[in-house]
């Protein structure tokens, strides 16, 4: 379920005392996707991986809460300081916020995690047909449409291809039908009334055409698409003026 990504030292080459970040994919990706943002930030780095988590053939909501004690229940949860989710996965991160019993110092940060999903470029109900009946096509779909709006959309989408799930065998096939079903209930779920503190952070106003109705408290940023986070620019400046204090608080920038 959660894996290890890699370890980054410290500017001097120091690994005592790193921050530990555990990274949450959106639907159908691999935690890889954040590398561009991970190699600029020093500490220790874990990622939820969807192949870990085949399905139980229970009701979504069921399915969701097994994840979301997995996740609590493993020991690098009770390390982690920085939790980091782009669309499904931060609202993995908002049910886990939700049960709390994390460390003192921890954090949410989500990245285009909205009060609903989808728009009228992808009706998710079709899609979830569409996707029963053609995953691989449905899936370059997506990735075409996660892309849509950014700078170099072409470059970001080959990018963003590598770090997908295939959807080439049933347990990945159902794994990401589970994750479609969990989307579908986020306009009506009431699985995150979590506490501070949490971070959310949306694409510019109009941008992202895969989320609507940001939370009322949502810093706009100032990149565009669903993966306004692998923007060059945007990881340059939040890299730069990110900052891990004393607190273990790190903030990204617009």
């Amino acid at each position: 379920m959660l894996r290890w990504i890699t370890t980054r030292p410290q500017p001097d080459g120091s690994t005592s005392a790193l921050p530990c970040f555990i990274w949450l994919p959106g639907w159908s990706f691999m935690p890889e996707v954040f590398l561009p943002w991970i190699k600029q930030l020093p500490g220790e780095h874990w990622g939820l991986d969807w192949q870990r988590q085949p399905p139980q053939q229970q009701a979504a909501e069921q399915e969701f809460a097994q994840l979301v004690a997995k996740l609590l229940a493993h020991p690098v949860a009770q390390r982690a300081t920085h939790w980091i989710g782009w669309s499904l996965g931060g609202w993995v991160g908002e049910g886990v916020f939700a049960q709390g019993g994390l460390a003192p110092q921890a954090q949410l940060i989500t990245l285009g995690s909205t009060l609903d999903f989808a728009a009228p470029e992808l009706d998710l109900a079709a899609f979830q047909t569409q996707f029963a009946a053609h995953p691989q096509r449905s899936l370059a779909y997506f990735a075409r449409l996660c892309c849509q709006g950014a700078p170099q959309a072409l470059h970001q989408r080959q990018q963003l291809i590598r770090t997908q799930l295939t959807g080439q065998t049933e347990q990945e096939q159902a794994q990401l039908a589970l994750g479609l079903a969990w989307l579908a209930k986020i306009e009506t779920s009431q699985w995150n009334q979590p506490a501070e503190p949490i971070q959310r952070w949306v694409a510019a106003t109009g941008s992202d055409r895969l989320c609507r109705q940001p939370f009322a408290d949502a810093q706009i940023s100032t990149s565009t698409s669903h993966v306004f986070f692998l923007d060059p620019a945007w990881i340059q400046a939040s890299t730069q003026q990110c900052h891990i204090t004393g607190a273990s608080r790190i903030t990204p920038c617009s």
